[in-house]
């Protein structure tokens, strides 16, 4: 897929689209036009012409269109030969995250601004491990599992689960209410969802399968889709933790 040169948004957009599909094994899934806006943090026009395009250039492709009250899944075609995207390095705008470094001002560099860099570095690390560690002292309040001290297995699951599937602490601490949730509502069930201790839940893999267990209580994870949909008790923006302004999920796509 990096042979492909998509833009900034369209990159994007294929990203949520991959880990919402594939991420979760599966070949499609609904996801309105507002879900992927907030998700890639974008304007809806920009977005829906960039949709638009990768759905005309039939590198996405709409499985079933949107009803009253569900969205049009989409999918990947997996036919890349018909994919109308041409072939080259992908091309970088304001829209795309990176990172440039000018090697002239990194050669000029002196000690003084070199130590005043290390020390901003370590105040930001520890902001984050304190941050980290609100979202464990978070768990011990929703008393799933008794845990006595925060661990380094614990700090390398949250540090985990923080990077790779980017999510803010805030969110972290609407995961953990949701498992909490999914516990309580199935206890009764033939088939009860077990609680899950700090470090199994933010740093173990799904059995079987390449996701997180956390992952399950994202919008459009298996629990949050089985159990919470309906009448979720909290629905939060995947990067800050706020509640969004609208429904992202579940709506009808605007055409």
């Amino acid at each position: 897929m990096v042979k492909y040169k998509f833009n900034g948004t369209q990159l994007k957009i294929v990203m949520i689209i991959w880990r919402y599909t594939y991420g979760f094994q599966r070949k499609e899934h609904s996801l309105s036009l507002n879900f992927i806006t907030e998700a890639i943090n974008s304007s809806k026009n920009v977005v829906k012409k960039e949709l638009d395009t990768l759905i005309k250039n039939k590198v996405v492709s709409v499985t079933e269109e949107a009803s009253f009250n569900s969205s049009r899944k989409i999918g990947f075609n997996k036919n890349y030969d018909e994919w109308g995207i041409p072939i080259g390095v992908q091309s970088i705008n304001e829209n795309t995250e990176v990172q440039l470094v000018d090697s002239q001002s990194t050669n000029r560099s002196t000690p003084q601004s070199t130590n005043r860099s290390a020390k901003k570095e370590s105040i930001k690390e520890n902001i984050k491990e304190k941050d980290y560690e609100s979202v464990f002292n978070f768990y011990l309040t929703l008393n799933l599992k008794k845990h006595r001290a925060y661990t380094n297995d614990m700090k390398r699951a949250i540090n985990k689960a923080v990077k790779d599937n980017k999510y803010s602490t805030e969110y972290c601490k609407t995961l953990l209410e949701r498992h909490k949730q999914v516990v309580d509502i199935t206890k009764q069930h033939e088939f009860p969802v077990r609680v899950r201790g700090f470090a199994e839940f933010f740093g173990q893999k799904v059995y079987g399968a390449t996701h997180l267990i956390c992952s399950e209580y994202e919008e459009g994870g298996k629990y949050y889709e089985q159990y919470l949909k309906e009448h979720p008790k909290t629905k939060v923006d995947i990067r800050t933790g706020v509640p969004p302004s609208e429904s992202v999920l579940g709506e009808r796509e605007e055409e």
